[in-house]
C-alpha cells in the first residue's frame, strides 16, 4: 500500500514538472448530464446505473482522484490509461487535436462512461467514442452524455475525445466506472415494492449495477408497478443476482409466480400486462431434455436467485428449481417453502445484505434474516459450495461444482409453541378481564442484536442437549423469572437431498439445527416484538437474535375484554380463512391456527389480537371487531 501511494505521489510530481497541471486548471464542473432516453444500451442515459453519492449536487459529479492527459495521446497506441472511478481531464488544442484513453477491464461486468465540461453552454463542445480492443466502434456520444456498455467477459476499451469546433480551451472530464456484478430486481403483482428498493440500493452500495423491472425506482406504490412479464423474468439470466418479489403458488407440482388472486388490497393486476408465470414453462425445463432446453445455461452470468414469494421451494415442486440449477450456473437459490412473510419483507432484505456484508454465506444470511420464517435454500453440497457467498462480497465463492455434485435443500420448520414454565400471573386462557391495549414507557432503545457465530456443521443434533444449551444462554440475557414466563417457539432446520426428477429423496432428512425463540409475555400473552432467538447445532450455538425489550407499563386503558366478550377464536379464524382464500391459491387448502398476542401498532402502543397462521402467512385479527391489523415495523 505504501509503495502504491509513493508511486502515485511520484506521478503527480512528474505531471507538475511537465507543466500539465498548469495547462489545465482544475475548474469546478457545472454542466449537467443531458438525459437521453431512459432505455438501457449504447447512447442511453439510464439513471439506475448511477451510484449513491455520484453527484455533488444536481448538476455536477463528485470530484474523484484527478489525472491529466499526457500529450501526445493522439492515437490508440499512445492512449493514456484511465482507471475505474478515476477522473481524467483534458482539452482539445491545438486545432485538429484528438485525445485517446484506454480502460483495461479484466473482471468484466457493466461499464459506464461519462464526459462533462466546465461549459454551461448548451453547445456540445466535445464528442467521444468508445472502441473495443479490435478498434471497432461500439458506441458514441456528445458531451454531457453517459454511455452504457455491457461486457460480461472483460476486455480493453479505448475512448476517443474530439471537438465539434476546430479547437477548444474548455476543459473536459472523462470518467469510467466498472461494475463487476449486476442485479436484476423484479417486482411481481403485489402492491408494495419496498423490499425491491431496499435490496436494489443495498446491492448497489456493494458495487453492483442494479436494474429495476416491474417497478419504478423511488416510487414503490401501486401506480408505479407493472408486474414483471415472462420474457423479462427469462432475461434475469444476464445478471449476476436476480431477486423476485410477488405472489407465488404451486400449480399443482410446478412453482408459479405473479399468481392472480381475488384480493385487490394486496394485488396489482393490469389487464393485458399481468402474466401468471409458470417457472417450468418459462425456463423450458418441463420436458425430459431440460438440461439442454433450459433458458438459463452454464455460460449465462446468473449465479444467485432470490424468491421473496410463497411456496417456491416446497417439497412437491422443488425439482423444477433443482433442474434449473443443474442446467445453469446458479450456485444458490433462496426463498420459502409454504408461505412467505406477509409483512416486513423490506427489513428481511436489508438484514440479508447486512449479514452478507459481514462475510456470511447466502444460506446463513438468509437464515438469520428470516428468523422464525419458513425459509429455504438450495445449494450444492461438496464440502464448500454450501457456503457460497454473494459474488463480490467478503469470503470465497468457491469453484464451480461438477455435474455430479448433489443439491440439498436446507429449510426451517416451525415445530411447536408452548410455555417454558407456568406464568406467575393469571394465564390468558382464564383471566376474567384482559386489556385490549397496552401502553409502555421506557422501552429499551437498543436495536436488535444479531450475533452469528458460524454456519451449521450439518450433522444430526441431540435435541435434549440443544434445548439445555439454549436455555442456559437465555438465562445469561434475561432473568430466570422472565424465562419461566416466556412462550417458546421451537423450529428445526432440516437438510434433505434433492433429485431433479423426484424432488426430495425419502430417508435423507436430517435435523441439523434447532431454534428456540423465547417471547416476552404480559399476563401470559405473547408480546410479538420482544424475543430472544437462539440457534444450536451439534457443536453448540450457531446464532443469536436478541430483540428482548426492557419496558414499563405506563397505562392500561379502560378498554378491557373477557374471553366471552371478544370475538371468538372461530370467528377470527373465519376472517383469516377468508383472507387466505382471497388469494385463491390453486390446490392449496387454507389452514388457520394460532392464539392471542399483543402486536405493536404505534409508538409504544400494543393491541390485543389473534395471531393466526394461514396459507398466506401470519394474519393479526383484532379481538374487538375482527379487523385485520397491520403491525408497526
Amino acid at each position: 500500500m505504501k509503495q502504491r501511494r509513493l508511486l502515485s505521489l511520484l506521478l503527480i510530481i512528474m505531471l507538475i514538472v511537465l507543466n500539465i497541471t498548469g495547462a489545465y486548471a482544475d475548474n469546478d464542473i457545472t454542466a449537467s448530464l443531458e438525459e437521453a432516453d431512459h432505455s438501457v444500451g449504447l447512447n442511453a442515459f439510464d439513471d439506475s446505473f448511477i451510484p449513491d453519492g455520484f453527484f455533488e449536487n444536481s448538476t455536477s459529479i463528485v470530484p474523484l482522484a484527478t489525472y491529466y492527459e499526457s500529450e501526445s495521446n493522439n492515437t490508440m497506441a499512445t492512449a493514456d490509461t484511465i482507471y475505474s472511478g478515476q477522473d481524467m481531464k483534458g482539452k482539445i488544442t491545438p486545432s485538429g487535436d484528438v485525445d485517446f484513453f484506454v480502460l483495461r477491464n479484466a473482471s468484466g461486468g457493466t461499464i459506464n462512461f461519462w464526459i462533462e465540461t466546465t461549459s454551461s453552454s448548451a453547445t456540445p463542445y466535445y464528442n467521444y467514442s468508445v472502441y473495443n480492443s479490435a478498434g471497432t466502434l461500439i458506441g458514441a456520444s456528445s458531451n454531457a452524455r453517459k454511455l452504457v456498455v455491457y461486457d460480461q467477459t472483460g476486455g480493453t476499451y479505448y475512448i476517443r475525445v474530439s471537438s465539434t469546433v476546430s479547437s477548444s480551451t474548455i476543459q473536459y472530464t472523462v470518467r469510467a466506472k466498472v461494475y463487476p456484478y449486476t442485479a436484476y430486481i423484479m417486482q411481481g403483482n403485489t402492491k408494495d415494492a419496498l423490499d425491491c428498493e431496499t435490496i436494489y440500493y443495498d446491492l448497489q452500495d456493494n458495487n453492483y449495477s442494479s436494474t429495476s423491472i416491474g417497478w419504478t425506482l423511488g416510487n414503490t406504490g401501486q401506480a408505479y408497478i407493472t408486474p414483471v412479464t415472462t420474457s423479462e423474468f427469462v432475461n434475469a439470466k444476464n445478471y449476476t443476482v436476480a431477486y423476485y418479489s410477488g405472489h407465488g403458488a404451486r400449480s399443482p407440482n410446478n412453482p408459479t409466480i405473479n399468481v392472480r388472486t381475488n384480493n385487490s388490497s394486496t394485488e396489482v393486476y393490469i389487464p393485458g400486462q399481468t402474466e401468471t408465470i409458470s417457472i417450468a414453462s418459462a425456463l423450458n425445463v418441463a420436458g425430459t431434455q431440460w438440461a439442454t432446453t433450459c433458458a438459463w445455461q452454464k455460460n449465462d452470468p446468473i449465479r444467485v436467485l432470490i424468491l421473496a414469494s410463497c411456496y417456491q421451494l416446497d417439497s412437491n415442486c422443488i425439482s423444477t428449481y433443482a433442474k434449473i440449477m443443474k442446467a445453469s450456473g446458479i450456485r444458490a437459490i433462496a426463498g420459502y417453502h409454504e408461505q412467505a412473510p406477509s409483512y416486513g419483507d423490506h427489513t428481511i432484505a436489508a438484514s440479508f445484505i447486512n449479514f452478507a456484508e459481514s462475510g456470511e454465506s447466502i444460506k446463513s444470511s438468509w437464515r438469520q434474516a428470516n428468523n422464525g420464517q419458513n425459509w429455504a435454500v438450495l445449494v450444492y453440497e461438496d464440502g464448500a459450495n454450501q457456503y457460497y457467498r454473494l459474488p463480490g462480497f467478503p469470503g470465497n465463492t468457491y469453484s464451480a461444482p461438477s455435474s455430479s455434485t448433489p443439491i440439498y435443500r436446507y429449510a426451517n420448520f416451525i415445530d411447536n409453541t408452548g410455555n417454558t414454565g407456568q406464568p406467575v400471573s393469571t394465564s390468558a386462557s382464564n383471566a376474567s378481564a384482559i386489556p385490549t391495549t397496552l401502553v409502555f414507557e421506557d422501552i429499551s432503545e437498543n436495536d436488535t442484536e444479531n450475533i452469528l457465530y458460524r454456519d451449521s456443521v450439518g450433522t444430526a443434533v441431540n435435541e435434549n442437549e440443544t434445548v439445555q444449551i439454549a436455555e442456559n444462554e437465555a438465562k445469561e440475557r434475561i432473568t430466570e423469572a422472565d424465562l419461566q414466563n416466556a412462550i417458546c417457539v421451537e423450529s428445526s432446520v432440516i437438510k434433505e437431498l434433492v433429485d431433479t426428477e423426484i424432488g426430495i429423496v425419502d430417508g435423507t432428512a436430517t435435523t441439523i439445527e434447532k431454534g428456540y425463540t423465547y417471547y416476552d409475555t404480559y399476563n401470559g400473552i405473547k408480546l410479538r416484538d420482544s424475543f430472544i432467538s437462539i440457534s444450536v447445532d451439534a457443536d453448540g450455538i450457531t446464532g443469536i437474535v436478541d430483540s428482548w425489550k426492557e419496558r414499563t407499563i405506563s397505562a392500561i386503558p379502560a378498554s378491557m375484554v373477557t374471553r366471552e366478550n371478544m370475538i371468538s377464536a372461530s370467528a377470527a379464524s373465519e376472517v383469516a380463512l377468508q383472507h387466505a382464500e382471497s388469494f385463491n391459491y390453486a390446490d392449496i387448502e387454507p389452514e388457520v391456527n394460532g392464539d392471542l398476542s399483543y402486536v405493536p401498532v404505534g409508538d409504544n402502543v400494543y393491541q390485543l389480537c389473534y395471531e393466526l397462521t394461514t396459507t398466506d402467512g401470519i394474519v393479526f385479527i383484532s379481538v374487538l371487531d375482527g379487523a385485520i391489523i397491520e403491525p408497526a415495523i
